[in-house]
């Protein structure tokens, strides 16, 4: 925002949050899979469906709050977070590719790679810099993540031949 200022950075805080906001819900899934693998794909969907609208409630609530913020600087934003977001998509897929991974499974680790960035950008705007205005480009970032993540979805989907699924 052209000001400059010292930032003390509360590494534990950002990481208890990241934890919170990250970690422990995938580490649950993953738990609840290993144990009750029947119960877990039959509940798999519905949890998609509910961390999803619990993120686009954060990121529209976010919008809404900084609206004037975002319409005056979405143009220049814009361009940086479709860049960061197919970035991330690229390189989540291609690392999971590159150690043989399916299809599936590489389209999967380029979404959630690239998703990741905006629950950070806003944890880390929101805590380190105690700034609303900065928690903008990871909502606005939120936002292209989703139109980025279908079309990689639907390119992928296309044009790269079904792998069999490795165990």
């Amino acid at each position: 925002l052209g000001a400059e200022r010292s930032l003390n950075v509360p590494v534990q805080t950002i990481a208890g949050q990241l934890l919170a906001l990250l970690a422990l819900p995938v580490g649950s899934g993953m738990l609840v899979a290993r144990l009750k693998p029947d119960f877990a794909k039959r509940f798999e969907p519905k949890a998609a469906r509910i961390s999803t609208i619990l993120f686009v409630i954060i990121v529209i609530m976010a919008a809404v709050k900084s609206w004037d913020i975002i319409r005056d600087n979405f143009a220049t934003l814009a361009p940086f977070a479709l860049t960061l977001n197919v970035t991330m998509l690229l390189i989540g897929f291609v690392a999971a590719w590159a150690v043989r991974l399916s299809r599936q499974q590489s389209v999967t680790l380029g979404i959630e790679s690239a998703m990741q960035n905006a629950a950070l950008a806003m944890v880390v705007a929101s805590t380190v810099l105690k700034d609303e205005t900065m928690v903008i480009p990871g909502a606005i970032y939120g936002l292209m993540m989703y139109v980025g993540g279908l079309a990689f979805s639907l390119v992928m989907r296309r044009f790269i031949a079904a792998a069999p699924a490795t165990a």
